[in-house]
């Protein structure tokens, strides 16, 4: 079954957090859906979190049918998730 990851500030207040929360709550029919944060509030926070959410996308499997959809919005979170997309194959 084909999964999405929505990679961005899910754990952040903010609009873009319900954003991504309702559409891994409703993904489309015959797939499923997860969260990855890439922020946190805090400057260590957010190295951690962009981190881990790095690994966790180079784990990957490459033969599966994932999508990653990076939410980024411009300064320094466009250049973090482009660091992201950088490590998907």
């Amino acid at each position: 079954m084909p999964h999405v990851i929505h990679v961005g500030p899910c754990e952040s207040p903010g609009g873009i957090r319900t954003v991504m929360r309702t559409l891994a709550k409703h993904p489309p029919e015959g797939w499923t859906a997860s969260l990855l944060p890439s922020h946190a509030n805090r400057t260590l926070g957010m190295m951690f979190a962009a981190w881990k959410a790095a690994r966790a996308l180079r784990a990957l499997p490459s033969d599966a049918s994932i999508v990653v959809h990076l939410h980024a919005a411009s300064d320094w979170s466009l250049w973090r998730k482009l660091r992201l997309a950088a490590r998907c194959r």
